[in-house]
């Protein structure tokens, strides 16, 4: 608005279906959510939704290989939205490859997959001096193999960029206690320069 504040009420609905087995780092089962957000209801400056969907499958290939695939993706409608609703790549959604990258539009594609080999399986380790809820440690090492594409684009263009921002490598990920995963990994994008996350 000309006053440079913005007041509007705003509404969500969605619907979540989640089989997977570990919440932080799954082995198999499926993620299916999506929801709408209606901003400003009403309001004669502020009136557009948001569409979010996110679809991920967990797909066990052996007892000690998973497969996984993402897509994902937020879809705007209405009136033209504020520069602070914009969506990004390089904050919370980010594509290996052009991790440190940001792009912004108002829609917002994305997919993924993983492959992922058991090199350590988890151990569990009791540590009696602590308390009973935190007395029990996990830790495991899995290899992992990846491809990640994703895009933003503004509505005023007429489709989704021909070209994505992509990116593939590898990688190490450390399962340790209290649901902490850490990653290091290895990526390269789609002109071959290389990055370390």
């Amino acid at each position: 608005t000309k006053t440079g504040t913005d007041k509007f009420f705003q509404s969500t609905i969605g619907y979540s279906y989640d089989t997977r087995d570990l919440h932080e780092y799954p082995a198999y089962g499926t993620l299916a959510a999506v929801s709408l957000t209606k901003f400003g209801i009403p309001s004669a400056t502020i009136d557009f939704s948001h569409f979010n969907f996110d679809y991920r499958r967990y797909i066990p290939l052996s007892s000690d290989i998973v497969l996984i695939g993402r897509l994902f993706g937020i879809l705007t409608a209405g009136n033209q939205q504020p520069v602070y609703e914009h969506v990004y790549f390089g904050y919370g959604e980010r594509i290996r490859g052009h991790f440190r990258e940001v792009f912004e539009g108002d829609n917002l594609f994305g997919a993924s997959s993983e492959l992922h080999f058991t090199l350590l399986q988890p151990k569990y380790l009791k540590v009696d001096f602590l308390p009973k809820e935190f007395s029990l440690w996990r830790f495991g090492v899995t290899a992992a193999a990846f491809a990640d594409a994703g895009t933003v684009w503004y509505r005023e263009q007429r489709a989704i960029p021909s070209t994505l921002p992509s990116g593939y490598g590898f990688g190490l990920h450390f399962l340790l206690p209290y649901s902490f995963v850490v990653r290091t990994e290895v990526a390269w994008n789609e002109l071959g320069k290389s990055e370390f996350v």
